[in-house]
């Protein structure tokens, strides 16, 4: 199986780079032809890697022989917990391409073409989660059906198929990392035009708190600009290195000790853009609610969990239980699920977080249906207000 977190990377690296061209300077049908060609390179990427990823599962688990070391062993409930897997990944990738061309089409259209950008970045997360963890979970299953016989070779080619794996979700990570910039642009930009607007009101009063809230706004932007792009540095830096260092072969025990290292500045990063989008959801949610902010918010915050959160939860109870006296450990016979989280080996734990990411990235998908529909009445409002400035800033780049 080809190296897919390399892939991934170098296809990001095409789509942001496309994406820093200024691409919307042209107008019209120009715009649609390459907002269409955009989705479509992103979405065929996802699409071939799918498939690879598919047919490598598939050839695993048609596999009549188990390797036979202690690793490999998989509890009875782990296999049929993956058996739906693959199939809700296609699931959740076609929805979301669905819903993005349902956003294409409005730019064909000419309604709000940035803003329906900014929402189309977003709504390719989970597609982008649902197929990077279909690529971890089928290379670690490969594993449990290989014909290794030893312990030391066995500790080598799991170790490489864990640092192929994690370079997959940092790829994953820096496509969330650009996503949350882009909603937190996005957010912030609908609350500067609302109160714009307010600003141009008749009422001394409306003026005022206008004003005042601008202020505000710039503060919290200066903000969140700087928390959004130390969690979109952060998850570049840890993509590059752990798909280099894998694509290279380079594990070793310097591995674990890397992934340890960008784990933690991963789970800072995203701790603080997660709290500027509390910040700014807790500011100003009374300015914004044609924006249903509750639920986008929740949106986000979940697919911000997907980078660093929840695979630091399953470390950590890892940690936790391997640190615990052996007396406290018998407790483990009692048959937990949060003990047999606890007490499994690192191919299985990987093989239980991967299953779950693809599920959550389904409901998450479904959710944002109805959560980023393509014809709310907030893009319609803004692109009346500000049919000038958007004529203007479509010929610069709108990070």
């Amino acid at each position: 199986m080809i190296d897919t977190g390399y892939a991934l990377l170098v296809g990001s690296f095409i789509l942001f780079g496309s994406r820093l061209a200024c691409p919307n300077r042209f107008s019209g049908n120009w715009i649609w032809i390459w907002f269409a060609g955009y989705c479509a390179l992103l979405y065929v990427l996802l699409g071939i890697v799918f498939a690879i990823s598919f047919i490598s599962f598939l050839q695993t688990a048609l596999h009549g022989q188990t390797c036979k070391l202690p690793g490999a062993e998989l509890r009875a409930w782990v296999q049929p917990f993956m058996w739906p897997v693959p199939f809700v990944a296609a699931i959740t990738l076609i929805s979301c391409a669905w819903q993005t061309l349902a956003h294409v089409r409005e730019i064909q259209h000419g309604s709000a073409s940035v803003r329906h950008e900014k929402a189309i970045h977003i709504i390719m997360l989970p597609a982008v989660y649902a197929v990077t963890a279909m690529c971890a979970l089928s290379r670690i299953f490969s594993l449990t059906v290989s014909d290794i016989r030893t312990q030391e070779e066995w500790d080598i080619e799991a170790t490489l198929a864990l640092s192929r794996a994690e370079a997959c979700y940092s790829v994953a990570g820096l496509y969330t990392a650009w996503g949350v910039h882009q909603f937190a642009k996005l957010t912030l930009e609908v609350l500067r035009e609302s109160f714009l607007k307010q600003e141009a009101s008749g009422e001394a009063a409306q003026r005022m708190a206008a004003k005042s809230m601008l202020i505000v706004h710039k503060a919290v932007d200066s903000l969140t600009w700087i928390g959004t792009w130390m969690f979109f540095m952060v998850c570049s830096l840890h993509a590059i290195w752990t798909v280099m260092e894998s694509w290279a072969d380079m594990v070793a025990s310097r591995w674990e000790k890397h992934n340890l290292v960008f784990s933690a500045a991963g789970v800072a990063a995203s701790g603080t853009a997660l709290f500027n989008l509390v910040a700014i959801e807790k500011t100003f949610s009374d300015q914004l609610p044609f924006f249903a902010t509750t639920i986008k918010f929740l949106h986000v915050k979940v697919l911000v969990s997907f980078a660093f959160l929840q695979s630091g939860i399953f470390y950590t109870l890892q940690g936790v239980y391997q640190s615990l006296p052996v007396n406290v450990r018998s407790f483990a016979k009692y048959k937990f699920l949060i003990w047999t989280i606890m007490k499994s080996s690192q191919v299985q734990l990987q093989l239980i977080f991967a299953s779950m990411i693809i599920y959550e990235s389904l409901i998450v998908a479904c959710l944002q249906c109805w959560v980023w529909q393509a014809r709310e009445e907030w893009y319609q409002e803004i692109a009346r207000g500000t049919n000038q400035e958007e004529t203007q800033s479509d010929r610069c780049v709108h990070c």
